[in-house]
Parts: C-alpha cells; structure tokens; sequence
C-alpha cells in the first residue's frame, strides 16, 4: 500500500514539477541587510520554520494525527477522512493531503535555504560566542529531517530499492532541481548530519551545560534545547537514516548514536509510565502549539502513540 503511494507521488512529481515548486516568496523587496541586521533578526527568522513546521500542512495535522497516523491505522478518522484510512489515492481529500505536504515541505526546505543564504550574506552581524554555529547547524539537521520525511513517504524502502528516483534535493533558493536516488540522498545526508552534530557538540547548549542566551537572543538555555533540533535529535535523526540502510554498518552507526543520547543524561527509555502517559523522558525534540499537545520526537515507537519516532524508520 505504501509503494501505491510513492508511486502516485512520483507521477504527480514528473507531471507537474513546476507547480509543485513554485514555493519561493511573492512578496515585494524588502531590504535584507537592514531587517537581518541583528542576532535576534535571525532568531526569529529560524523561529518562523519551526511555525511553518507545525502547520496544519505538515506535524500539525497532516503528518500527525490529521494523516499519517490513519494510514499507520493507529487512530480511527470520521468520515470525511476515511479515504485516507483506507488508501483511496483518488479521492480528493487525498490528493489534497498530498499536494499540502509536498509543497508545505519544500517551502519550508526553501526558507531553511534562503535563511542559510542571509547567514553567508550578512558576516558582519555580531553574535554571542556559539550561537551563529549552532543557528547553522540547526537549520541544516532540519533540512536533512525535511528531506528524509520526504524520503519516507514519497520512496520505496533504502533495502528494497535503493536506486529509486522520486523527491529532489534542494540545497539552494534557485530553480535548479536535483533528483537523486535513495541511495545517493541517503548518502548526502548523513554526511551533513556528521559535519553538523562535531559542530552542535561544540556548541549546543544542551550538551555544554553553558547558555548562550543574550539580550536579542532567548531560547538558548540548556533547558530551551528541547524546543530546538539539538544535538542529542540530531543524533537520532542520524540513527534513524543510518538504521534504514539495512547494513551491519548501519545498524553499529545508529546504536552509537542512540548510546551517545543514552550517556548524555538528558533521555532515558521509559519502563512504566506511571502518571507521566507522554513518556517524556524520551523526547528529544518538541514543536509546541498553543491548544495542542506538543510534537514530540521519541527514543523509541509506541503502539498507538500521538508521537514520531526519530530512531525508527
């Protein structure tokens, strides 16, 4: 069922690829180097990404409890979403959910992108001591988190067919597009995750202990981390790719990871629940919503779970 999907995508892709990329902004100029003129200017733009993250169109519905949980048949939808429960990829409100999560995805790949651009851009903007390393970094794990949720949904399995060709890579605000297969995007990504995890190391406030919290800048205390894609999610965005090779390397690359978390101290696997039922000691990474429970990322998968797993693939 789910190679009908990848399969329609695909289809979707190659028959309309300029529509579905038409993602970049439409607004009239605005001068750059005047907005992007101070550490918070791009703390806020950063911000935004996680906003556009936590949509409706992506983690806020569609790739949570709005979609895929439907099609994980953990949660029973009423009937205007029943299409999606039972794989009716030619009912309208599937191909809705399609077309919103590809183009809600590559726009916000677009805007992790273009922020990159104003960091090389803007040079001369004075940051407290850490936290333009980690800004950086931070936005390329999420790019690679964006694109590998792509991969998930729009690809066969890494062990299955390895050479498929489906979603494009997109590491630039220009019109290029990149198709590679799942391989060579797997490869790609796991090498940004290992640069920028020796630079989050460095850094990040959740694994130095050391705030870079300033006057412009809020967010970056170690307690903060949690909200952010932090060292410790991007360890387990690397277990989780690493994981879906199918290779003893693979498997070694990921369960390194997942004791590096382990042995930081900050997550630990929940035995019982007792009364806290959201296992948070397992969350590395959360986008909070006023009026919804929190994204959350896990350790580990749970049956029924309102949450996603970052070392499962």
């Amino acid at each position: 069922m789910k190679k009908l999907l990848y399969m329609v995508v695909a289809v979707l892709a190659l028959s309309s690829c300029n529509n579905w990329f038409d993602v970049a902004p439409k607004e009239e100029y605005i001068d750059e180097d005047a907005l992007f003129s101070s550490e918070s200017a791009f703390r806020n733009a950063l911000n935004g990404i996680y906003t556009e993250l936590r949509s409706s169109e992506l983690f806020g519905s569609n790739l949570g409890l709005g979609g895929i949980e439907f099609m994980g048949q953990t949660l029973v939808p009423d009937s205007e979403l029943k299409p999606i429960a039972e794989f009716d990829y030619d009912s309208e409100i599937m191909k809705e959910k399609i077309d919103q999560v590809w183009a809600s995805m590559y726009r916000a790949i677009y805007s992790c992108n273009n922020l990159l651009r104003l960091f090389d851009k803007n040079q001369d903007v004075i940051f407290i001591k850490g936290a333009r390393e980690v800004m950086l970094a931070e936005l390329k794990v999420l790019r690679v988190a964006m694109h590998y949720d792509l991969v998930r949904l729009f690809h066969p399995a890494y062990t299955s067919e390895p050479s498929f060709k489906g979603i494009y890579w997109k590491e630039s605000t220009g019109d290029e597009l990149q198709q590679l297969s799942t391989q060579e995007l797997c490869t790609k990504m796991l090498a940004q995750l290992t640069e920028a995890i020796a630079i989050l190391k460095k850094y990040d406030p959740i694994y130095t202990g050391e705030s870079l919290n300033s006057d412009g800048l809020f967010g970056m205390a170690p307690s903060n981390r949690v909200w952010k894609m932090n060292y410790y999610a991007a360890l387990g965005l690397k277990a989780r790719i690493a994981l879906a090779l199918g290779t003893e390397t693979g498997y070694l690359d990921a369960r390194a990871c997942v004791d590096e978390i382990l042995e930081g101290g900050y997550f630990s696997f929940a035995t019982s629940a007792g009364t806290d039922f959201a296992f948070s000691r397992e969350h590395l990474l959360g986008f909070s919503e006023r009026g919804i429970t929190g994204i959350r990322i896990h350790l580990i998968p749970r049956q029924g779970s309102r949450f996603i797993s970052y070392c499962a693939g």
